[in-house]
């Protein structure tokens, strides 16, 4: 199938010309037919590197997070979906240390209500316009709050960028606690859950 043809009778037909039209490398030479639609539209062909999830930050992050918490809090780490509920209620009410917002509070305009918590508020709409009323003015302020906060977050990793960091000195001094990564684990254990340091260790003596 010529790939040319489809995007110019199926895509640009029915939502317009492409701006950009990107493509993974590959090791087949490029179409006559393609290149005579790029340059019958005059837009630029960009090549981009093969997605891959372990490169992707906004979900790497929160699943090293998942995985920090379910390794601290499974005891045996093959049993880890069933704590995953509880992670990922802990996640989402907790303070960010960036927003210093909670994710429930900045999608839902309100703190998580657990059933030990629970409380009859005489604050609480009394129907969905006053909901409505209350809520878009405290998420705008919310936002605002967040926006700011991320600000000077990004200030301050910047300073810390500047800063020499490439050269890592470590003074462990005597009496300190520490950990040791110990690469061979027992077997059994889930493979991302199984810890990697064993610990904490007091520090009694130095050699150098």
């Amino acid at each position: 199938m010529m790939l040319a043809p489809q995007i110019s009778n199926y895509f640009i037909n029915g939502e317009g010309l492409l701006c950009h039209l990107s493509k993974r490398p590959s090791r087949s030479p490029r179409s006559n037919t393609t290149r005579k639609q790029s340059h019958g539209y005059s837009k630029k062909k960009r090549h981009i590197s093969s997605y891959s999830a372990h490169v992707n930050g906004r979900v790497e992050k929160p699943n090293q997070s998942l995985a920090n918490i379910l390794a601290s809090i499974s005891q045996n780490t093959n049993d880890w979906d069933d704590q995953l509920p509880h992670t990922m209620l802990a996640l989402n009410s907790a303070i960010h240390e960036a927003t210093y917002t909670s994710p429930l509070f900045l999608e839902h305009g309100r703190d998580i209500r657990l059933s030990y918590t629970y409380e009859k508020n005489s604050d609480t709409p009394q129907n969905k316009y006053e909901y409505v009323e209350k809520l878009l003015p405290s998420l705008e302020h919310t936002f605002n709050k967040v926006l700011n906060n991320l600000k000077d977050q990004e200030a301050s990793h910047v300073e810390l960028s500047t800063r020499a960091t490439k050269q890592h000195h470590y003074d462990y001094k005597i009496g300190s606690l520490c950990f040791i990564k110990t690469p061979n684990i027992k077997s059994n254990l889930s493979p991302k859950l199984r810890p990697k340091f064993e610990g904490p260790y007091r520090v009694i003596e130095r050699f150098f």
